[in-house]
């Protein structure tokens, strides 16, 4: 689960890292996959919203 309350920080944290450094790694042909799965999500910026805005633990 990406979004809510109860969203894993994990799933969440990995795709507002990897759309916060996309412009630096989209080049490297080792990331194109993953970087083609951010692109595809749908709720991709309410994600790096709710991450920005994520309590510290």
């Amino acid at each position: 689960m990406r979004l809510g309350e109860n969203a894993c920080p994990f799933t969440a944290g990995y795709w507002a890292f990897l759309d916060r450094v996309e412009p630096r790694i989209r080049h490297n042909h080792r990331m194109a996959q993953p970087l083609s799965g951010l692109r595809r999500l749908a709720d991709r910026e309410a994600v790096v919203d709710q991450e920005l805005h994520r309590d510290s633990w």
